[in-house]
Parts: structure tokens; C-alpha cells; sequence
């Protein structure tokens, strides 16, 4: 695909999220989120009370895909198999196969409203066609469908066994809340939006297809691996039960996320998707923003206790400067004999030691310095990345960006006193006439 036409399906994308904004209230992380998800071919699970919109935001989207077809089934456990897949028929050859019209075998988008109210053996039909997209008949011929994304609602979290498959197969996971905002929730109680159907479809299900082909192509550079293996590595510390699958999977779709931003290559905002592929609880999912949150953002607990360690080393050195060296720097000490030159320069090498510990601090603020810039620039990627919305660093505070200034320039400045003092003292000789000038 060329740029152009990336960047016309950039376009369509902010026009559908208006579309649906006009008539979705406070659904623009929701919205964001399906359109990635149908892009990348990904399953999603919406969790949030009754009425929140979960169906209507799916159903809607569904309108605006040209000659897609969207097929929705409110889920009971009294659900039979025929209402999914259709009814049985039986082949000229006396194999078995579903007739499959009207059901999720010949659709796009799929809605499943309280999936996992099935029973086993119907929600166990579902996995090879969400993993494959295809399903086996009786005969053994795998007959594939178009489906491209199965949405499944509850308002509670999916637990036990029967759960468990689904947990990797449903790669995004939203918390669909009530309006918060009270002039949203008057304007929704007042019927203050837009109600009429869509009139047109925005996108059509080729260009979906294409898009997906495409976003193989987008590079995964070291630097950003790196970051995303030491989140995994942190979510597996933190208990948070994700598999290697799911986290591939991720990688796809941070792929289509940098695709659909017109770029090469994926960069740092993608892997803030992790809070939306990682979690299957309220407890996994404060974990993982924790985890991704301190990975980019750092957090401020952190970076002050790092500003305070290198703040009393500096302090130490100064100590132990001042004891050592107070009467050398103001020219009072007194080297006589025939090792008076040796005891001077066992001195400098000491003036040396000291410099070279403070440029150790000083590395360490360098290192604090770039923390803070690289959090400034992953703030801007998550600025210009059409998909990320809500998201905000409260790690840096004005008093830590002024103390790394603050202590970095007093590094300099002690540093910089004693080089200019070694520089003009190179030799005893030098410092007896210095002796004598002051």
C-alpha cells in the first residue's frame, strides 16, 4: 500500500470516530480501540454494567463497513450450537456440515452479548473459528470464514476453565464505564445526540483485508523489543497471567497501530497497548498501567529516591573534600623536605579521585536528565498516535525537573573549581607562587 493511500484510511478513520462520536457519549477510547481491533483482526471483550452501549458501539461500527455483514446473538445458557453456527444438514455423501446462513459462519463482525453465559460445548465450537477462521466439517474439509473480529460482552469478568482459552483469543479487553462527566449525562437523558442511522459506510472490508496483509511489513526495531520484553518480564513478576501468545499477538496489532499512523516502523506509544491486551481483571489490569506506566513514564517515587541517593553522595564527597583538602585549596599547606614534591603530587592524584567520584554522580544526573527527555518524547508519540487517548505522565513534578537541573550544576561548578585549581597548580613550584600572590 502507498502512502497515499494509508493516509487516506487515516482520514476515513478520524471521520468514523466522529461519526460515532456524534452518537456514542464518552465512547472515544472505546471507539478507537474497535477500529484497531477490526484492522488487526483482533478478537475483544468488553466488560461494563447493562447499558453502557457495549452492543450499539459494535453495531454501529458495523454500519459503517461497505457490504460487511454484522450479526449479533444474546448468549444464554440455555444457547444451542444451531443459533450460533446454524442448523446440521446432511451431504449427498452422509457427511455433516452447518448450513451456516445468517449465523457467525458468513459474518464479518460478530457480537456475542454474555458470551460466557454458554454452556462448555457451545463456547468450545467457537475457538478454531476465532484461532483460524475456519471450522472442520464432517469430512474433515476446513471451510474458511470471512469473519475478521468476534466482540463478546459481560458485565462481570469471564473465571474457571471454561474461561481460560478465551483469555488469549480475545486479545483487546475494555472497561466499558457509565458516563462520568454530569453535562455528558444531562445531554444523554435529554436525548441531546445523534440518533438517525448511519447514512453511508466509511470503509469497506477490502481495504480492512489489506491493511492487515500490509501491517506485516512494519519493522519492530531492537530499542523498542527490549522495552516490550522487559514489561513482559515485569508482568510475569507481577503475577499477571498473560501468554507468549497473546503478547505476539500484541505485536501484531502495535504493527497496524503504526501502519494506520503512516509510519515504518512501530515506536514507543504502541507498546501502551499493553493496557488494553494484558489484563482479565480489575487486579491484572492496575498491575499492568503500574508496570507500563513506570516502564515509559518512570514514576516519582522512584526518580525522587534517585535524586536524594545521588544528592548525599555529593554531600559525602564534599565532606570528605573539605576535611582532606580545606587548607590545601587555600594555599596553607606547607610541603618541605627532599619528599616534598612527591607529597604534593600524592595530593593532585587525591584531587583527582575526587573529581573522578563527582563525575561519577554527575553521570548518574545525566542519566536522570535522559529520563526525563525520554519521557517528554514518549509523551509526544502518544500525542500523535491516533489510537491513545487518556494517557498522561504524573511522574515528573516541577521540583524534580528543577532539582536534576539544580544538582547536575552544582556537580559542574565543584568539578570545574577543582580542575581550574590543579590547572594553575600543576607543579609545587606553582603552588608556592601562588602562595605567595594571595
Amino acid at each position: 500500500m502507498s502512502e497515499e493511500q494509508i493516509k487516506a484510511i487515516n482520514e476515513k478513520i478520524i471521520l468514523a470516530t466522529n461519526e460515532l462520536e456524534d452518537r456514542l457519549i464518552e465512547r472515544e477510547e472505546l471507539i478507537k480501540l474497535v477500529i484497531l481491533a477490526i484492522f488487526s483482526k483482533s478478537h475483544m471483550f468488553l466488560i461494563g454494567e447493562r447499558g453502557v452501549g457495549k452492543s450499539l458501539a459494535i453495531r454501529l461500527f458495523g454500519e459503517l463497513v461497505d457490504k460487511a455483514k454484522y450479526w449479533e446473538l444474546q448468549v444464554g445458557n440455555d444457547t444451542k450450537s444451531k443459533q450460533i453456527f446454524g442448523k446440521i444438514k446432511e451431504a449427498k455423501n452422509g457427511t455433516y456440515y452447518y448450513q451456516g446462513v445468517n449465523t457467525i459462519l458468513d459474518a464479518h463482525f460478530a457480537f456475542l452479548d454474555e458470551m460466557f453465559k454458554a454452556k462448555s460445548e457451545v463456547l468450545n465450537m467457537l475457538l478454531q473459528l476465532m484461532a483460524d477462521r475456519y471450522y472442520t466439517t464432517g469430512d474433515g474439509r476446513m471451510i474458511d470464514v470471512p469473519l475478521i473480529s468476534l466482540f463478546g460482552a459481560s458485565n462481570e469478568y469471564p473465571t474457571g476453565k471454561l474461561a481460560e482459552p478465551y483469555l488469549d483469543r480475545l486479545l483487546f479487553w475494555y472497561d466499558v464505564k457509565r458516563i462520568e462527566n454530569e453535562e455528558n449525562r444531562l445531554k444523554y437523558f435529554a436525548g441531546d445526540f445523534n440518533q438517525e442511522p448511519i447514512k453511508e459506510p466509511i470503509f469497506n472490508v477490502d481495504e480492512i483485508l489489506a491493511v492487515n496483509a500490509e501491517s506485516k511489513k512494519i519493522v519492530i526495531e531492537d530499542d523498542v523489543l527490549r522495552a516490550f520484553n522487559n514489561i513482559v518480564n515485569q508482568l510475569i513478576l507481577q503475577g499477571v497471567k498473560t501468554s507468549d501468545r497473546k503478547y505476539f499477538n500484541t505485536i501484531k496489532a502495535m504493527k497496524t497501530s503504526a501502519l494506520l499512523n503512516n509510519r515504518k516502523k512501530v515506536n514507543f506509544s504502541e507498546l501502551f497497548l499493553f493496557t488494553y491486551t494484558s489484563w482479565h481483571d480489575d487486579i491484572e489490569k492496575r498491575k499492568t498501567e503500574e508496570v507500563i506506566y513506570t516502564e515509559l513514564f518512570s514514576n516519582t517515587v522512584n526518580l525522587k529516591s534517585k535524586i536524594e541517593d545521588i544528592t548525599k553522595q555529593v554531600e559525602s564527597i564534599e565532606t570528605e573534600k573539605n576535611s582532606a583538602f580545606s587548607n590545601f585549596f587555600k594555599y596553607k599547606t606547607i610541603f618541605e623536605g627532599i619528599n616534598a614534591s612527591e607529597q604534593y603530587e600524592r595530593y593532585i592524584q587525591a584531587c583527582y579521585i575526587v573529581v573522578l567520584n563527582y563525575n561519577t554522580e554527575l553521570k548518574k544526573v545525566e542519566h536522570l536528565a535522559n529520563t526525563i527527555e525520554n519521557i517528554y518524547s514518549n509523551e509526544k508519540l502518544i500525542e500523535n498516535n491516533i489510537f491513545l487517548m487518556n494517557i498522561k505522565n504524573n511522574s515528573l513534578t516541577p521540583e524534580i525537573i528543577q532539582s536534576v537541573s539544580t544538582i547536575g550544576m552544582n556537580i559542574r561548578n565543584k568539578t570545574s573549581e577543582i580542575e581550574e585549581f590543579i590547572l594553575e597548580n600543576r607543579e609545587l613550584l606553582d603552588y608556592r607562587e601562588n602562595c605567595l600572590s594571595r
